[in-house]
């Protein structure tokens, strides 16, 4: 290979190289979301930029109509008072209810609703140490009296 060939695909490889750097910033930018609280979406909704919340879900706030489930989501370590609705066009997961930790990432509009593409709900009980759990000699000394009881 002459100088005049490694001359070209040297150029022809740092074009390319900028060419997929662009397109990566291009299509990681429009994805990604910013994470705020609960208070930080309620004052400041963001209008347009995909954001992603974090809260417990709100006692009976949950309503479902015509596919889409609406419900409030409050910072459980922040004011109880501080509240999020949140719009949801999909189907939630089972573990999906009152006081349940659910992660909404979509864009807030100019009503201040959350408009979810994305529902993840997690079930804190899952990961929980168990404490107060029977052990296993407190279970046997009950004998019979728990067959076939939930």
């Amino acid at each position: 290979m002459n100088a005049k060939m490694k001359k070209r695909m040297i150029a022809v490889s740092g074009v390319i190289v900028i060419v997929l750097i662009l397109v990566l910033a291009f299509v990681g930018g429009n994805t990604a979301a910013t994470t705020m609280s609960i208070a930080e979406a309620a004052e400041n909704p963001q209008a347009g930029q995909k954001v992603q919340v974090s809260g417990n879900v709100v006692q009976d706030s949950f309503s479902t109509s015509n596919d889409v489930l609406t419900f409030k989501i409050y910072d459980p370590e922040g004011d109880p008072a501080t509240q999020l609705e949140v719009r949801y066009d999909g189907a939630a997961s089972s573990t999906f209810g009152n006081d349940v930790t659910a992660i909404c990432t979509g864009k807030v509009g100019e009503d201040g609703v959350l408009n979810a593409s994305e529902l993840v709900t997690k079930c804190p009980s899952k990961y929980e140490n168990a404490t107060n759990a029977l052990t296993v000699s407190q279970l046997t000394g009950y004998g019979d009296e728990v067959v076939d009881k939930p």
